[in-house]
């Protein structure tokens, strides 16, 4: 599925709307993967963390939002007051989102939105509720407030959602430890030993020439820690500098001269015969 055209797959059940749209897990004609494009963006949900917490703390004038919330939580979730407020906070972000349209990071905004849905507990561990009927739910507020997001709310693959949690925690470690006002020490040393065990985890599967795009994400963290760790001299045991991806696959670089020694004397010796035999026929 092209990641421009906000189009997700609506759960097949009796809900009246039709609005929500959240990944079938049990559409195995889909190619697209929820969640896998998230990659990219990971190290800016760090940034984009502390919006959300600042956005749904405030307090609002737009009583909308309200009305929408408690009509799908009397619908879907009757009596459910964890629910509707946390549907008060989505929608709180939603309007913020669109107050911030000019920037042009709607999209990466929307995809942080959408990772804190299937990741926090909050949002989508409400007993006696499914987390799939849950992020339907959440999906079914934009479109009756500013649009935002529409068609970005979804499901995310559960095994996506695991690397994704990870390599986002990656960059939120690193960040604290950048963060750090004072010397690093204690907490922060070992922030740096996680961070790092997280990156040794997933940096064995790439080469320098990788365009996985977790692979992609560890060369633009080990740029950065690289010379970060440069100014950081209280923590002892912390490694200085990262593993760097491999240089090629050598497996491949092997087999390839290998494949090409065998073709060649194989390629010569035909056309050899074919000559020869074209020769014999000619004069003889």
């Amino acid at each position: 599925m092209d990641d421009d055209d906000g189009e997700g797959i609506v759960l097949d059940d009796d809900d009246d709307d039709g609005e929500g749209i959240v990944l079938d897990d049990d559409d195995d004609d889909v190619n697209y993967v929820a969640g896998s494009n998230y990659y990219p963006y990971l190290s800016s949900f760090v940034k984009y963390m502390q919006n959300f917490n600042e956005a749904i703390q405030q307090s609002s004038d737009n009583t909308s939002y309200e009305t929408r919330c408690s009509q799908i939580e009397s619908e879907r979730f009757q009596g459910c007051d964890s629910f509707r407020n946390r549907c008060y906070e989505v929608a709180k972000y939603l309007n913020y989102i669109s107050s911030k349209q000019s920037d042009g990071e709607t999209h990466v905004r929307c995809a942080h939105l959408n990772y804190i849905l299937n990741s926090n507990t909050d949002y989508y561990n409400i007993p006696n509720h499914r987390k799939t009927d849950l992020i339907k739910a959440y999906a079914n507020v934009s479109p009756q407030l500013t649009d935002m997001c529409h068609g970005k709310i979804e499901l995310i693959d559960d095994k996506v959602l695991e690397k994704l949690k990870e390599i986002y925690n990656m960059h939120d470690l690193f960040n604290k430890v950048k963060l750090n006002a004072t010397p690093c020490s204690g907490e922060c040393c070992s922030n740096i030993t996680q961070c790092v065990s997280i990156y040794n985890k997933y940096i064995d599967n790439c080469y320098l020439d990788s365009m996985d795009y977790i692979c992609q994400e560890l060369r633009k963290l080990k740029h950065m820690y690289d010379d970060h760790m440069e100014t950081v001299t209280t923590c002892p045991k912390a490694v200085k500098k990262l593993i760097p991806p491999k240089e090629n696959n050598t497996g491949v670089t092997i087999l390839i001269p290998c494949i090409i020694i065998l073709i060649i004397p194989l390629f010569l010796f035909i056309l050899y015969k074919v000559n020869k035999n074209y020769i014999e026929k000619m004069y003889y």
